[in-house]
């Protein structure tokens, strides 16, 4: 008894494969299909790169300000530490930011849920 394999990329010349269809549509030889493929999910979500530059610039621009928010922390445990009486009203002021600006990093992040930044 032998066993024939048969190669998935050629089909009997006179059936259609579901390759050939597919190649109508993508063409793995072609860049500019794979381009288009990355940015299938941002028109269908109608994101479109000019916005999601716009927001992930946003996004660098709030984890700079979270990394600011907590050196004012820690210089307002010092400050507290020492006696000054700012010290405690610098770490609230600098913990409630940090927060606020978690909850806007997770809007834009779910905004750009998917992204790849690479491609900017």
């Amino acid at each position: 008894m032998q066993i024939s394999k048969k190669k998935l990329d050629s089909p009997p010349e006179e059936s259609i494969s579901v390759k050939d269809v597919t190649d109508i549509f993508f063409d793995p030889t072609d860049p500019v299909d794979y381009a288009a493929l990355a940015g299938g999910p941002f028109i269908k979500a109608g994101l479109s790169a000019k916005k999601a530059k716009r927001l992930y610039d946003s996004l660098q621009r709030i984890r700079q300000r979270k990394r600011q928010a907590q050196v004012d922390f820690k210089r307002g445990q010092a400050e507290d530490r020492v006696g000054e009486l700012a010290g405690r009203k610098l770490m609230k002021k600098s913990s409630d930011k940090f927060k606020e600006l978690s909850i806007n990093e997770e809007k834009i992040l779910k905004q750009l849920e998917g992204y790849q930044p690479e491609l900017l």
